[in-house]
């Protein structure tokens, strides 16, 4: 049983900055999640319109994305197996980085889907910006958890 406790040990208590920028990725991405969760069709097509995934994928993807997104904010602000939420949360961030810009360079009039149906405008530049600030944070809040978890006593 220890070890089960132990992966679920978050270890010391965050700095006040550090508990900001987990604090922040947690509610945008349990904010993502929450829009999209609601209308799954709406979500469904807003995929579709980046034409990367066959179908049944994207039916898939328009259902369990949402749900990812809520697990993901919820153990970052519950500090629930951190590191493991903080890589995740990551990898998420550059693979919707990757799609925004597969879409731009495709010049695909897009409804980004990010945050629900709310967001229905294509401005690449502002969709970018934004993925790459969630990609430096969540990075760096991935490394910090990992370099943590790696190193309790800092």
């Amino acid at each position: 049983m220890e070890p089960v406790r132990h992966f679920f040990n978050a270890g010391p208590e965050d700095s006040f900055a550090w508990k900001i920028v987990r604090i922040s990725i947690a509610l945008v991405f349990l904010y993502a999640g929450t829009a999209k969760v609601a209308d799954p069709q709406e979500f469904t097509l807003a995929i579709d319109h980046y034409r990367l995934t066959p179908w049944p994928v994207t039916v898939g993807l328009a259902f369990y994305l949402p749900w990812l997104e809520i697990g993901l904010g919820g153990c970052l602000l519950t500090r629930r197996m951190l590191p493991g939420a903080s890589v995740l949360s990551f990898a998420a961030s550059g693979v919707f980085l990757g799609v925004i810009l597969s879409a731009w360079s495709r010049n695909l009039d897009i409804s980004c889907g990010c945050f629900g149906p709310a967001i229905n405008h294509t401005h690449y530049p502002s969709h970018v910006a934004f993925n790459l600030l969630l990609l430096a944070s969540t990075g760096a809040r991935a490394g910090y958890d990992l370099f943590r978890k790696s190193n309790p006593e800092t």
